[in-house]
């Protein structure tokens, strides 16, 4: 993990995706469609837009090769979504829309998040030191 954490950082053009096996699927903070999926683009009547894939990665300038490396990563260690801040890397093993579950990788030097606060788009509510950097949390 923590060489995946690693690499990610040193990629730069990852801030956080999910495994793409699951409804909803994201990158780099929007919603995608995988080929042959619908999609919803702006002023289409939909809450929040889903586009194509292809379209995030171009925009990201991030080959599809790649992409599907660190998927395959995060797939092969058993996470549905991973975060990437300056202040931490958050694998997601558990959970949907709130109520997750995952570890933390805290940066060297950086501060934790804390608890009540949002944390991935929800209120983080435990946060707990397993190993020396590494932290299990939980969202609801």
């Amino acid at each position: 993990m923590e060489a995946f954490a690693a690499d990610l950082r040193a990629n730069g053009r990852l801030s956080g995706f999910s495994d793409g096996l699951r409804h909803f699927k994201e990158l780099n903070g929007e919603l995608v469609a995988y080929p042959g999926e619908a999609v919803d683009t702006p002023g289409s009547g939909g809450n929040r837009a889903v586009w194509p894939l292809a379209s995030i990665l171009q925009r990201d300038s991030i080959p599809d090769s790649t992409f599907q490396a660190f998927k395959a990563r995060l797939i092969a260690l058993k996470f549905i979504e991973v975060a990437v801040t300056p202040d931490y890397v958050a694998f997601v093993y558990d959970g949907m829309l709130n109520n997750e579950n995952g570890y933390l990788l805290l940066a060297s030097g950086h501060r934790l998040p804390a608890l009540g606060t949002e944390f991935l788009g929800v209120e983080l509510i435990l946060l707990e030191e397993v190993a020396p950097g590494w932290y299990y949390f939980a969202t609801t």
